[in-house]
């Protein structure tokens, strides 16, 4: 009977809770897993909250009524519960009740565990993506979708429209294209766009669009191929080469062999092959061909039954390297073109750089007194013959502020300040001159007889002109020259060539065209009779003008004489002055006379007689003059002398 009274006393218990785990009394201890459907009695005095071996564990309960709060034991004592007060403890149980959950830290993947599958729920936009943008551990942020991205249906794709990269075109042609004529190019002919190019173009040549033209520099590959025909019954030769800017590139020629027409079936062949080259924008190639035999063309053929229709010619072009399409600079000083060039002008007062079209002028002036630039040759040339405060020798002259010259010279040294002069010779002698008066003095041999000077010559050391109201003074070597009074207004031009223009006496001219010049002949001599003689040794000639009438001597001497020379005839001295013929003068007709010798030794005896010597008429050479020298008997020439007078225009 005690038996069943305790079973029926424990069973309405067993009613109120269920238990799934053995568990100690109360308070007592860690529970692993329990339900309950009833009151939890928490435990409301700390000394008997102990576990089983008599001590306390982290994280116990009590209630105190004595202040009606829940203390949890930390580990080291009991803790009041705040309740949502001032104090965040993360390790009790008020945290895990109370706190809202802020933030997870996963230290490994998140996975299912006894069968509860874990929901992470945000507020988020439309079409936004969580992630962090830094690399740290944080809150998780929005990350936006950039362009070119669509995020639909949790889908990310990338919707955007990609940038060509490199230059390219494709091109053809679908018409006949023939030989006129055998051995010479034709440029092959691309009409067709076989897609959109980018950046190469066909242009025409005047007779078919051939010349493949690049907007932009780089590395280029050119593959091209043609379909040959052959209506000739025997083989014939065809040659590929390329053109660059209208000009054959050496090495490029390829020989193809096309085959002959057997029975009705004509010979056909399509070669193809390729270039690589370097490019600079603007410039365009073209493809040419050639035949040995009219009767080979470039040929399209049509579409048949079983195949599509044939091209006459094929050409690719693509960029290997360079300056990409969609990379590289865009702009240059706000220019956008492609191929742009860079020239230099002068239009401008400063340097400046204008950019227009494709093309940028840098402007750079010559420097002026208006004008920042640069220097010219002709304005660096005068610069640097400027004279230095000191140490420097002028061989010209120098104007300095108004009217002040001063020159050095080898012979003599001289300043000029207006109308005065200062000379001082080579040999030491002075002249000076005052600036302010024109007074003259001397100092030294040399002297001019005047007290005022209104100008000067020096040709020597020791040659002085001047000139005043009182007359002309010359004056060579310390001793007096030549006196012409004033009013005889004597008057004496010189040139370079030794010519003195003008002598004037007295108002009235006395000479003009006064020359004297001397130097080595180097005409023609031919001697007629015997041997000529050979090897001159001394050859000259001197002549004189006074006015119209020329006087002319030449000598020539021999080392190797001649044997029985009878006539000797010359060519006149280049540069003499052009004889005057007479009206009316025949073809080698003797036309002015004068002394000449032909003689077998330098050294003249006593007692020779000049022969004669004569001018003449020649219309064989030019100036249709020559001189002769006609002895009485044959000579063993060894010496040729002749002085002759004649006019001229």
């Amino acid at each position: 009977m005690k038996k069943i009274f305790i079973l029926l006393f424990l069973l309405p218990l067993l009613s109120k809770a269920q238990v799934y785990q053995a568990m100690p009394q109360a308070g007592y201890g860690p529970v692993k897993r329990m339900i309950f459907d009833s009151v939890l009695s928490i435990p409301l005095g700390i000394s008997k909250v102990q576990n089983i071996t008599g001590g306390r564990d982290t994280g116990q309960l009590r209630y105190n009524k004595a202040d009606s709060s829940l203390y949890t034991y930390s580990g080291n004592g009991w803790r009041k519960v705040s309740g949502g007060g001032t104090t965040t403890d993360t390790t009790s149980l008020s945290n895990r009740i109370d706190n809202k959950l802020s933030s997870i830290t996963a230290t490994s993947p998140i996975t299912v565990t006894e069968g509860i599958t874990p929901i992470i729920s945000t507020s988020m936009a439309t079409n936004k993506l969580i992630g962090r943008s830094t690399a740290s551990t944080g809150v998780m942020e929005q990350i936006a979708i950039g362009s070119g991205l669509t995020l639909s249906g949790g889908t990310l794709t990338n919707t955007a429209t990609a940038t060509p990269l490199g230059y390219y075109g494709a091109f053809s042609d679908t018409t006949s294209q023939t030989a006129a004529a055998i051995n010479t190019g034709y440029p092959m002919k691309f009409a067709i766009n076989d897609i959109t190019p980018n950046g190469v173009t066909i242009i025409t040549n005047g007779s078919g669009k051939s010349r493949i033209t690049f907007a932009n520099s780089g590395i280029y590959n050119l593959q091209w191929s043609a379909q040959f025909r052959n209506t000739e019954s025997q083989e014939a030769d065809a040659s590929v080469w390329l053109r660059k800017n209208g000009v054959d590139i050496v090495g490029s020629r390829g020989l193809v062999g096309v085959p002959k027409k057997t029975g009705t079936i004509n010979g056909h062949i399509l070669p193809s092959w390729n270039f690589v080259l370097d490019v600079v924008a603007g410039e365009y190639y073209e493809f040419v061909w050639s035949a040995a035999n009219t009767a080979v063309s470039i040929q399209p053929f049509p579409a048949t039954g079983y195949a599509p229709s044939t091209a006459s010619t094929i050409l690719t072009v693509s960029q290997q390297s360079g300056i990409m399409a969609g990379t590289g600079i865009t702009a240059i000083n706000s220019l956008t073109g492609a191929a742009q060039t860079m020239i230099t002008g002068t239009d401008s007062l400063d340097f400046k750089i204008v950019s227009t079209g494709t093309q940028h002028k840098f402007n750079i002036p010559n420097a002026s007194a208006t004008k920042r630039g640069l220097l010219s040759i002709e304005d660096w040339s005068t610069f640097n013959n400027k004279v230095s405060k000191s140490g420097d020798v002028m061989s010209g002259g120098l104007t300095i502020n108004e009217g002040t010259i001063i020159a050095n010279s080898v012979d003599d040294n001289h300043a000029e300040f207006g109308n005065g002069k200062v000379v001082i010779s080579n040999a030491g002698n002075i002249i000076t001159g005052n600036p302010n008066e024109d007074n003259g003095n001397t100092i030294g041999s040399n002297f001019i007889n005047t007290t005022k000077l209104n100008s000067y010559t020096t040709t020597n050391s020791t040659a002085i002109a001047g000139y005043s109201d009182e007359g002309i003074h010359g004056q060579f070597g310390g001793e007096n020259g030549f006196t012409v009074t004033n009013s005889g207004r004597t008057l004496i031009g010189t040139s370079t060539d030794n010519t003195i223009d003008k002598l004037q006496v007295d108002g009235t001219i006395a000479a003009t065209n006064l020359k004297n010049l001397s130097g080595t002949y180097s005409g023609t001599v031919t001697y007629t009779g015997g041997t000529a003689p050979t090897t001159a040794i001394y050859s000259t000639y001197r002549w004189s003008q006074t006015g119209k009438l020329v006087t002319l001597n030449i000598n020539i001497t021999y080392s190797v004489a001649g044997g029985a020379n009878t006539i000797a005839t010359l060519t006149l001295p280049t540069g003499a002055p052009t004889p005057s013929a007479i009206t009316g003068s025949l073809n080698l007709e003797a036309i002015y006379f004068g002394a000449g010798m032909l003689l077998a030794s330098p050294i003249v005896s006593a007692g020779v007689t000049p022969r004669v010597a004569l001018m003449r008429n020649n219309n064989a050479i030019t100036p249709p003059f020559d001189l002769q020298v006609i002895p009485p008997a044959g000579t063993n020439t060894k010496l040729l002398s002749i002085t002759i007078q004649y006019f001229t225009n």
